[in-house]
C-alpha cells in the first residue's frame, strides 16, 4: 500500500534556475556543463561550501560571487498546477521533498512556503549525499518512516528514477503535470 509521495524540486516542483542563469550569462555554459555540474555536485554534497561555489562559478562567468544567488533566485519558478496536486495528495499520503542542493534551497523553501506542502524536506547537502545514490532515498525513507514499496519517488530526471527504484520505491519520470496524474492513477493513488 502507498503511503507517501516524494517530489524531486528542479524540473519538478520548480524549474531549474541555476541552469537558466548561467545559459543567459554564460556563452560558453553548454561546452563547461560537464565541469560546472561537477561543481553543483560538490556544494550540494558539501564537499565545498555555497560560498565556494559562488567563487568558482565567479571565476567562471566574471560576476561577483556575492551577486549570483541573488540572480538565480529571482530566475526560480515553482509549478503551481504541482502545489496543487501535492495539497490534494496530502489528504491520503505524506508528501516529501527530496532534492540535490546546497544551503541556498533553504531561500527557497521560505519563499515559496515549501515547508506548508512538504515535510519532510530532504535537502541533499545536508546529509552529504545526491541523488541517485541509494543512501539518498534511503535517508528519505527513514525520515518519512516508511518502506521503500510503500512510497512513490517522482524526478524529471531518469537517472534519478532508476536510482530510486534500485532501492525499491515506485518511480516515475516527471514530463508534465497532467502525465504525471495518469502515471499515480495506474499506480493506485487515490485523489
Amino acid at each position: 500500500m502507498i503511503k507517501a509521495i516524494i517530489f524531486d524540486f528542479g524540473g519538478v516542483v520548480g524549474n531549474d534556475p541555476g541552469w537558466l542563469w548561467l545559459q543567459e550569462v554564460h556563452p560558453q555554459a553548454k561546452k563547461r556543463r560537464k565541469y560546472i555540474q561537477n561543481l553543483a555536485e560538490k556544494s550540494d554534497t558539501a564537499e565545498i561550501s555555497s560560498d565556494e561555489f559562488a567563487q568558482l562559478l565567479a571565476e567562471e562567468t566574471d560576476i561577483p560571487a556575492d551577486k549570483i544567488w541573488p540572480a538565480v533566485l529571482k530566475k526560480t519558478i515553482v509549478n503551481e498546477d504541482i502545489l496543487h496536486l501535492v495539497g490534494q495528495l496530502k489528504k491520503n499520503y505524506s508528501v516529501g521533498m527530496l532534492t540535490n542542493f546546497n544551503e541556498w534551497f533553504n531561500d527557497i523553501v521560505n519563499r515559496y512556503k515549501l515547508g506548508d506542502n512538504f515535510d519532510p524536506i530532504i535537502v541533499s547537502y545536508k546529509y552529504k549525499v545526491v541523488k541517485p545514490q541509494p543512501e539518498a532515498f534511503r535517508i528519505a525513507l527513514s525520515n518519512m518512516n516508511i518502506q521503500p514499496y510503500e512510497a512513490i519517488f517522482i524526478d524529471d530526471k531518469r537517472r534519478n528514477v532508476i536510482g530510486a527504484k534500485k532501492v525499491g520505491l515506485n518511480s516515475v519520470v516527471f514530463t508534465t503535470t497532467d502525465n504525471l496524474v495518469k502515471k499515480l492513477k495506474k499506480i493506485g493513488v487515490q485523489f
